[in-house]
């Protein structure tokens, strides 16, 4: 499962390969719980990052000024109650890897993060 957290994204115009992604899959709403920061959703100490885009520019990008980025990560939902999977392995990296950048379009790039 991909979950992709965009709090108040608006998009602007047609994101095909988002929309492809979309077709494929469900959709279901995700409430936060009250008090937890994203950097523990993320599996980082929230003591050491800030939210938001200094994820991002922890994995080394540049994003330009006023976008919006956001953290995919494989979670599953097991009674109603959202886990992570198990991080991918070392062979499923080499065929996500190479694959990624098939899915960046000039409004939307994708970026390989560990944890």
């Amino acid at each position: 499962m991909i979950v992709l957290v965009v709090p108040g994204f608006v998009p602007q115009g047609r994101l095909p390969n988002l929309g492809r992604l979309a077709e494929r899959g469900r959709v279901r709403r995700l409430t936060p719980v009250h008090g937890i920061r994203e950097a523990a959703w993320l599996g980082l100490p929230p003591t050491e990052i800030a939210d938001g885009p200094l994820i991002v520019a922890a994995l080394g990008a540049e994003p330009p000024e006023r976008s919006i980025q956001f953290h995919l990560s494989l979670l599953g939902l097991v009674d109603g109650q959202v886990v992570s999977s198990p991080a991918p392995t070392a062979a499923e990296m080499r065929v996500i890897a190479p694959l990624l950048p098939k899915l960046n379009t000039s409004k939307l790039t994708g970026l390989l993060g560990e944890g």
